[in-house]
């Protein structure tokens, strides 16, 4: 079901309906491709999920931009801090992947596992 386009009432039912069905079926639920769309911090932490995965774009350049490598670190503490695991999308490289897990990252996605 596509969410970023419920009205904000029915998110909410939706939200509800989800921390029931967790409850009654032990499931965890991720919000997906987050930097993108409508996938910001205020959708991720207005509704449960257990995961944030980020949009596999926030990774790319990674090594040229000082500001990318801190933007990570500091995503992985904020994430942490609302009781949610972080999975970083769009892994295609050792480096990349040595990087996520040097800065405590410990879940990743991409071609790199291919």
């Amino acid at each position: 079901m596509e969410t970023s386009k419920l009205p904000q009432q029915r998110l909410s039912d939706l939200d509800k309906q989800l921390l029931l069905f967790q409850k009654n079926h032990d499931t965890k639920f991720a919000i997906d491709d987050f930097g993108s769309g409508y996938a910001d911090l205020h959708r991720v932490f207005a509704h449960h999920s257990d995961f944030v995965k980020t949009d596999r774009l926030l990774l790319r350049d990674l090594f040229q931009s000082d500001g990318k490598k801190i933007f990570f670190g500091q995503l992985k503490k904020y994430v942490k801090k609302h009781h949610k695991a972080l999975i970083v999308e769009g892994v295609e490289t050792k480096e990349q992947l040595t990087f996520l897990q040097d800065i405590g990252i410990p879940y990743a996605q991409g071609y790199y596992f291919h």
